[in-house]
């Protein structure tokens, strides 16, 4: 119990805290786009993968799905074990998710909520989302700044409870092939002086997207949309120090965080299970939250 809300004591006192990290993973698909049978075939695919590769894993049950969305929608920061949910089978779904009397205040940079634990005393959670603003030239295998943090360079991690919400959309490989080419040629076409100067990268952009387009004819690379969201789960005291921290860590990988303005309950709605699949990716590409990644970039996300 010491080791979860103190950490383990040590020379360089620095926040040493034993942490519980679990991954989840959701399929989903617009309602009435994809069958039952195919979207099943998808979950034994990611099954395969992950036994041969010698991943532990298992598949969520409806309480344990229930479970996690009443932490991320009815949050309570001081919390150590998973809360004890019965769900009602008559009921819908919807009904379980969040716990009752929960309060939800929207400020343009976080979120404030107020939730009675067990005792029915009033618990306060600050919900702050990061994007990230710039990307790195270079992506890193399993770079991701809290790992690596915990193992190398502790005083850099994230020290507050988070969820990393990465979501890749599917594409069609012909329509990724079709849009590489007219890319390609049509940057190549414009290739003079005046647009030299305009653009200083055009050249590395021609030659990415020509490099694109080779491969992706060959079947060797893919172009996914994808969301990247980081959801701190803090309080009023602290939430300037543990945003600062986030940032901080990030940057040690050449990622450039930032809260966005007026976007914190849409960022936050979009970490949430299926919806995305439900037509708010969309909204979320107009809004220019979303990220065009090829499949190695993906997967380095990952966590």
């Amino acid at each position: 119990m010491n080791a979860v809300k103190r950490g383990y004591k040590n020379k360089r006192n620095v926040p040493a805290a034993l942490c519980d990290y679990q991954v989840f993973m959701f399929v989903s698909a617009k309602s009435k786009k994809v069958s039952h049978d195919a979207l099943m075939q998808v979950r034994i695919s990611f099954e395969s993968e992950l036994q041969v590769m010698g991943y532990g894993h298992t598949r969520l049950s409806v309480t344990d799905f229930v479970t996690l969305m009443r932490v991320i929608t009815s949050p309570i920061q001081n919390e150590i074990e998973w809360p004890k949910i019965h769900v009602d089978a008559s009921q819908k779904l919807s009904a379980s998710l969040v716990k009752p009397k929960t309060e939800v205040l929207i400020q343009d940079a976080h979120i404030d909520f107020k939730v009675l634990n067990d005792e029915g005393e009033p618990q306060h959670t600050r919900i702050v989302n990061l994007a990230i603003d710039k990307w790195p030239e270079q992506f890193v295998l399993w770079s991701q700044p809290d790992l690596y943090a915990n193992v190398f360079n502790p005083d850099k991690g994230i020290q507050c409870p988070f969820l990393i919400s990465f979501t890749v959309r599917g594409s069609q490989l012909e329509t990724i092939r079709s849009e590489a080419k007219s890319k390609s040629e049509s940057l190549a076409k414009g290739n003079n002086a005046v647009q030299r100067m305009l653009n200083p990268r055009l050249l590395d952009e021609i030659r990415d997207w020509s490099h694109g387009y080779q491969e992706i004819s060959k079947g060797n690379m893919s172009l996914h949309d994808t969301f990247y969201n980081i959801v701190l789960f803090t309080n009023e005291e602290d939430s300037v120090r543990h945003v600062a921290q986030v940032i901080a860590a990030y940057r040690e990988f050449g990622f450039e965080l930032s809260q966005q303005p007026k976007l914190s309950f849409s960022r936050y709605l979009a970490s949430l299970p299926f919806f995305l699949s439900e037509g708010y990716f969309e909204d979320l590409k107009l809004l220019n939250q979303t990220k065009r990644l090829n499949h190695f970039a993906c997967a380095n996300q990952l966590p």
